[in-house]
C-alpha cells in the first residue's frame, strides 16, 4: 500500500469519529443532545446536526439551527436528554420563591423545598396538570403542644396555547397543630402565565380564609422568572395584601441535584429594611427511581 493511500486511510478512520451529520428531521433518538457553552459566556443547547473539526450546528427547541466555530467553545457536553428533562431539571419552575405560576410539572416529577431552615415543603405531579404539595413549619421541635403549622397545597393546570399560556386553580389550605390551638387558614387563587418554563409573567388573585371565614377583599400577586444563563434565573414575586404592597427581587441558580433561592422582601410603604430569603430546594424524578 503506497503511503498516500495508508495516509487517507487513517484521515477517514479519524474522520469518522471527528465528523457527524443528521438531518433536522431525523428522530430525536439517534441525535446526541448538546449542550455548549462559548468562551464569551453564551449558552446553547440542542440536537446535533453536524459536527467537524471546525464547527458544529444544533437544532434548538424552536426549530432553528445554530452554527458555531469550535475555535469559539468553551465547554460542548452531549447528554442523553431531551429539552424537557435537561432544561427542566430546574423542575421548580412551577413556583417563583414561594408563590405558584400556572405552569405544571409532569407525572412523578417533585421537589422538596426548605426555606430558611424552618419552612419545608413537598410537592409532587400526580398527573401532568395536577399537583399536591404538603408543607409544614415544625415548630413542635421546641416543646410538646408549640403551635405547628401544617398545609396542602393543590394545583390544577391547563396550558391555553402551549408554552404561552396556562391557566391554574389551587390553594394552600392549613391548620395550626398544637395543644390549644386547632385554627385554620388558607388562601383559594386563579393564575394566569404568559410565556414558558423559561421566562414567563404571572397574574394570580386569591381570597384569604381564616377559621371558615374568606376575606372580602382579593389578593393580588404579579410575579415573573426570566432564565440568564443555563444556570440563573431571574426572580420577582410581589404582593398587594390589601392595602399593603409586598415587594421582592433575587435569583435562583440550578444546579442538576440541587438549586438554591436567594433574595429579599421588603414593604416599602411600611419599612426601610430589606427582609433577606434564602431557600434550598432538591428536585427528584419518581419515574427514574
Amino acid at each position: 500500500m503506497k503511503a498516500s493511500h495508508f495516509l487517507l486511510l487513517i484521515f477517514c478512520l479519524l474522520g469518522a469519529n471527528l465528523m457527524a451529520q443528521y438531518e433536522p428531521g431525523d428522530s430525536t433518538e439517534k441525535r446526541p443532545f448538546a449542550i455548549i457553552e462559548t468562551i464569551e459566556g453564551d449558552e446553547f443547547e440542542g440536537y446535533l446536526i453536524y459536527q467537524d473539526t471546525k464547527i458544529i450546528t444544533i437544532e434548538d427547541r424552536n426549530g432553528h439551527q445554530i452554527t458555531i466555530k469550535v475555535e469559539q467553545i468553551k465547554e460542548l457536553s452531549f447528554e442523553q436528554e431531551t429539552f424537557s428533562k435537561a432544561v427542566h431539571y430546574n423542575l421548580q419552575a412551577s413556583r417563583y420563591f414561594f408563590g405558584p405560576n400556572a405552569l405544571n410539572m409532569k407525572r412523578g416529577e417533585g421537589y422538596y423545598q426548605n426555606n430558611w431552615v424552618f419552612l419545608n415543603q413537598l410537592s409532587v405531579g400526580l398527573s401532568d396538570r395536577f399537583t399536591i404539595g404538603v408543607g409544614t413549619i415544625p415548630l413542635f421541635i421546641f416543646g410538646y403542644g408549640a403551635p405547628t403549622p401544617v398545609w396542602i397545597t393543590p394545583k390544577f393546570s391547563v396550558p391555553i396555547v402551549p408554552g404561552k399560556l396556562n391557566v391554574a386553580a389551587g390553594g394552600l389550605f392549613g391548620s395550626v397543630l398544637g395543644d390549644e390551638f386547632n385554627n385554620t387558614f388558607g388562601i383559594g387563587y386563579g393564575a394566569f402565565t404568559l410565556g414558558d418554563y423559561d421566562k414567563n409573567v404571572t397574574l394570580s388573585i386569591g381570597y384569604g380564609m381564616s377559621d371558615g371565614d374568606w376575606s372580602e377583599n382579593p389578593t393580588i400577586s404579579l410575579s415573573g422568572m426570566l432564565r440568564v444563563t443555563r444556570k440563573f434565573y431571574l426572580i420577582t414575586e410581589n404582593y398587594l395584601v390589601f392595602d399593603t404592597f409586598i415587594a421582592s427581587l433575587g435569583g435562583r441558580t440550578v444546579w442538576r441535584e440541587v438549586s438554591l433561592d436567594y433574595g429579599f422582601f421588603t414593604l416599602p410603604d411600611e419599612i426601610d429594611a430589606l427582609i433577606p430569603w434564602l431557600g434550598i430546594t432538591v428536585p427528584f424524578d419518581l419515574k427514574k427511581e
